[in-house]
């Protein structure tokens, strides 16, 4: 028999890749165009969560969702918190 298969809803916080970004939102980009041609990452639900509109690359356009804020610390533990929280 085959084990059933689960599919997950991820969050990730792109807000490093906004702008002109520095070694982690390197690294973030990088890892979206991996997950971006890894069949198996697109059976999940993918949300991306910025201040700002991210430099994410063109396949993750639909699951960009821009926050109100600066990005900061208060911005990662309030509004993105509550974004989570709304989104489950």
């Amino acid at each position: 028999m085959r084990p059933r298969q689960r599919f997950m809803r991820i969050a990730v916080d792109v807000r490093e890749t906004c702008g002109r970004s520095t070694g982690v939102g390197r690294y973030v980009r990088e890892l979206l165009a991996e997950w971006a041609r890894d069949p198996a990452a697109q059976q999940h639900t993918w949300l991306l969560y910025a201040h700002a509109q991210p430099d994410a690359g063109g396949a993750w356009a639909d699951s960009v969702r821009v926050l109100n804020g600066e990005g900061g610390a208060a911005w990662e533990q309030w509004t993105f918190a509550r974004a989570l929280a709304h989104d489950r």
